[in-house]
């Protein structure tokens, strides 16, 4: 293992967790995904029964179902979903033995309460440690989705973001009107990781569009700050969307019909002539079935 100190820290709180091997397999796997957890005794039981506001804002807190149940119990819906808006944590609650199992009726109104910051962490349900883990942590990335939603009337979604920003966004801001088959918004959800908006099309086949992608068009920091990344590897983007393209065997039309863009966007970009914008990035790499990052790679 690395140095300690080398590791990104995060806020957790574990107090519930009835278990030490548990939590001793927790912060282990922590490491694993390269952060460090920061032990908070009972901040966040305290703070939903409004003994204290000092809780850490993007808190992770770990509990068994059986334990989060009883303080839910405790707790009036509207006082947990307050603290939830005020400190946007995420929870993972696991499900160990009998007593927890006999609270699972009681999972949905807590999710709810929760505003769909809560995983449940079960061997039964097939989702390893690892796996609720890093669903807790995209949970609190300011880039991740939590929530989304179309609204038919004003043609626009409603967004909830890691960090607990909320936004309408208008559709046609994210410029997939010409994206063949036609894509449904009126049945977006959010992907497992949170790392996308999953948009239906027409033939049944998903389009994801990218979270930091969609954060960019609302955080005006965020997409200077995309924009000069895209600037800085524009020289070299053209070579490597070439070489990516004809891999698959596709020609530049084909791509531009596969990632909703002009083909005559998609030569420009191979001839170093354009400077993407982040949202074009988002577009070509899903074209090409895969991310930014692998992209650029």
């Amino acid at each position: 293992m690395c140095n300690q100190a080398e590791y990104a820290s995060v806020d957790v709180d574990w107090t519930d967790i009835g278990s030490a091997t548990t939590r001793a397999e927790v912060e282990s796997t922590f490491y694993t995904l390269g952060r460090k957890p920061e032990p908070k005794e009972r901040a966040w039981d305290l703070f939903v029964s409004e003994q204290t506001t000092n809780t850490p804002r993007g808190l992770i807190v770990m509990t068994d179902l059986s334990r989060c149940a009883a303080s839910f119990r405790r707790t009036k819906p509207q006082r947990w979903s307050l603290a939830v808006r005020s400190a946007n944590p995420y929870i993972v609650a696991f499900v160990r033995n009998k007593q927890d199992e006999r609270c699972a009726a009681m999972v949905d109104d807590i999710v709810h309460a929760s505003q769909n910051r809560l995983v449940v962490c079960s061997k039964t349900a097939g989702k390893s440690l690892q796996t609720c883990i890093s669903r807790a942590l995209a949970g609190i990335d300011p880039n991740s989705i939590i929530d989304a939603r179309f609204a038919d009337d004003t043609n626009s979604l409603w967004l909830e973001f890691g960090d607990g920003r909320k936004t309408i966004l208008d559709w046609s801001r994210l410029g997939l009107d010409e994206v063949k088959p036609a894509l449904i918004p009126s049945s977006v959800t959010v992907s497992d990781d949170l790392d996308a908006i999953q948009v239906p099309r027409r033939d049944g086949s998903l389009f994801d569009i990218d979270s930091t992608a969609v954060r960019s068009l609302i955080d005006g920091e965020l997409s200077n700050r995309l924009d000069k990344t895209a600037g800085d590897i524009t020289d070299n983007l053209g070579l490597r969307l070439k070489r990516k393209r004809k891999g698959l065997g596709l020609t530049q039309t084909e791509l531009a019909g596969q990632s909703g863009l002009e083909q005559a966007l998609i030569s420009k970009m191979e001839q170093g002539r354009h400077q993407p914008r982040f949202t074009t990035l988002s577009k070509v790499a899903k074209g090409l079935n895969l991310s930014v990052t692998e992209l650029l790679a």
